[in-house]
């Protein structure tokens, strides 16, 4: 498990620590695997095909800029590598976008998602091939979504959804999508809430069955209740 932790209220920004469990002891000693994070941004974990533990957050960089950085541990969590940016978009913002990376197994490594004002506002995507440091170059995916979050399914296809803003008659309201991509490149991509809901925050599982769960926070335009909704897709 990482998250980020206030304990060290003197330093600007949150502390990323890390913990695993040991056996059904359950969890151990936490330890500090990043010093300077951004106070809010979702951090992901995940573990690869080779058996990795890889760590993606937003970072605080030269007190301005926040970008997402990677490190992992090829030791079951005893060491970490230093931290990498997966991309040098030297956005500057001095707050929290309230928006973190997504990573995931993809056909030659590991795929990574994240939102960003650096440079064309919206979610990027990056590779990082097996046995590599190097990260591939950038590309948008869609310049209007935020708060991405990926799986790659049993055959392979990968899954990423994300909220995005629309505008209509009432204002601007956020609409869960969602897109599937599969390995010989085809992609399908489909909307599955209305204008008259304002969603965010999706995030995806996949069933014993091969079939997906998209969870979301949803808010109805007339009484503003906010809620947790899911479905299977």
């Amino acid at each position: 498990a990482v998250w980020l932790d206030g304990r060290k209220r003197q330093r600007d920004g949150s502390t990323l620590c890390f913990a695993k469990t040991n056996g059904n002891k359950g969890f151990g000693k936490d330890i500090e695997i990043g010093q300077k994070t951004c106070q809010c941004c979702r951090t992901d974990i995940f573990v690869d095909n080779l058996q990795k533990v890889h760590v993606a957050y937003r970072d605080i960089i030269n007190d301005s800029i926040r970008d997402i950085v990677h490190l992992s541990s090829p030791d079951n969590g005893v060491s970490f590598t230093e931290s990498t940016r997966i991309s040098e978009d030297n956005w500057v913002i001095f707050g929290c976008p309230h928006t973190g990376p997504s990573m995931t197994n993809s056909e030659n490594g590991l795929s990574f998602f994240w939102f960003t004002s650096g440079g064309t506002d919206g979610v990027y995507t990056t590779n990082l091939a097996k046995n590599s440091n190097a990260f591939s170059k950038r590309q948008l995916i869609n310049a209007h979504a935020r708060h991405p979050q990926a799986i790659t399914l049993k055959d392979g296809t990968t899954v990423l959804t994300w909220d995005e803003t629309f505008k209509t008659e009432a204002g601007f309201i956020n609409k869960i999508g969602i897109q599937f991509k599969s390995l010989d490149g085809i992609e399908r991509t489909k909307y599955v809430t209305t204008e008259k809901e304002d969603c965010d925050h999706a995030v995806l599982v996949e069933t014993n069955d091969n079939n997906v769960i998209l969870s979301w926070t949803q808010r109805t335009i007339e009484d503003e209740v906010s809620q947790v909704y899911e479905t299977l897709i």
